[in-house]
């Protein structure tokens, strides 16, 4: 009885402490106002929902400014609501609007926050994968993205983006699965069409990239870059009909598009049609004059049509573009050879020399070009 007595007072001197020392600043006036007490436990658990709404609205107006690409009033809105409630969810729509502005290491710090207090929050794994891939972390970006897809294995953008990061590795056959697989939850969005054709492309899967961007063009019958890769397919699997009829349906539509001029050239060359490669080596050197392929090319035309001079001037601009394909010393000499200039060609051949390695195309040769010129 006496322990029982003795507890009873510990716990009333301990409510006495408390009221001294916090229950006035919190407004009680009397020790036995219990029912002051009760309306403050009331309030307290009041607020939760207030705040629970309040915070919804907040986040509900920055997703309406957000989708109107107002960032800047989004931004505020999510704070508001981050104020509110610092949730895993706020966090995510702070993150998620920095990535939208490509602000890529603010994004990341909130997406992290987001993470830390919902381990299981699969859209702010995705948003850090993407984060992560414009940075060029690809391997962490992969993944951060495999980890959203066993949170939500029915989210296409995930596996889309998955694709993406494997496409900047070149690795193209395992991008191509991903980019599939973003195709099965999502069999309408015309990107992810148009990223699988590319792949199947670049993986040199020529009649699944046919297949593809006729997906594409079921959606877009003028999608530009779909057209022309058609053309470069057909080309690939050499139905030459078939790459001419989409190089010109593409060229009809956009004349100024550059890559088709090419493409259609390489057909005509290989067909030794010179002089109507030239023309259009020509049109895609001038719609996109850095690009060295057309250029070089267009000497190599030339140089079968006996127009050195004009070879040599085609073949020096490559080099002036891009000093790494040094290759192209070694046919400036053979055109100043072709020309019976023996003394300029025995200077491109050297110049070739001391710049070629044993793998290099022509080191076999050089070196008995030399020394029979000399």
């Amino acid at each position: 009885m006496k322990k029982i007595l003795l507890f009873l007072f510990v716990i009333f001197l301990a409510y006495l402490t408390a009221f001294y020392t916090a229950g006035k600043k919190n407004g009680y006036e009397n020790l036995f106002d219990f029912s002051y007490l009760e309306q403050k436990i009331n309030d307290f658990f009041e607020t939760e929902p207030e705040k629970e709404a309040i915070s919804d609205e907040y986040i509900q107006n920055g997703i309406n400014f957000m989708e109107d690409e107002n960032y800047e009033e989004a931004l505020d809105q999510f704070f508001e609501a981050l104020y509110e409630d610092n949730n895993s969810e706020n966090n995510y729509y702070i993150g998620h609007t920095y990535l939208l502005q490509k602000d890529y290491m603010n994004a990341i710090s909130y997406l992290n926050t987001a993470i830390n207090i919902d381990s299981e929050n699969a859209k702010a794994y995705r948003d850090r994968g993407i984060a992560k891939y414009y940075q060029g972390s690809y391997d962490e970006a992969v993944q951060d993205l495999y980890f959203s897809t066993e949170l939500d294995f029915e989210d296409p953008v995930t596996y889309y983006n998955i694709a993406l990061c494997y496409e900047a590795q070149n690795k193209y056959e395992v991008a191509l699965q991903s980019a599939e697989t973003a195709l099965k939850y999502d069999s309408v969005n015309i990107d992810y069409w148009f990223e699988a054709a590319y792949l199947a492309l670049n993986a040199d899967k020529y009649e699944l990239a046919i297949q593809y961007n006729k997906s594409v063009l079921k959606i877009d019958t003028t999608h530009k870059y779909a057209l022309a890769n058609l053309g470069l397919s057909y080309t690939y699997t050499e139905e030459n009909d078939s790459a001419i009829y989409y190089y010109n349906k593409v060229l009809a539509k956009y004349p100024d598009y550059a890559l088709p001029y090419y493409y259609k050239g390489l057909l005509y060359q290989e067909a030794g049609k010179y002089n109507k490669a030239v023309k259009l080596y020509s049109k895609a050197v001038k719609l996109d004059p850095y690009n060295t392929d057309p250029l070089w090319n267009r000497g190599d035309c030339y140089f079968k049509l006996k127009n050195y001079n004009k070879a040599i001037e085609d073949y020096r601009s490559v080099y002036d573009l891009n000093t790494e394909y040094y290759n192209i010393l070694y046919q400036i000499g053979e055109c100043y050879e072709k020309m019976n200039n023996s003394e300029q060609a025995l200077i491109y051949y050297k110049k070739y020399k001391d710049l070629a390695s044993s793998e290099s195309t022509y080191f076999n040769e050089v070196d008995i070009k030399i020394k029979k010129m000399q």
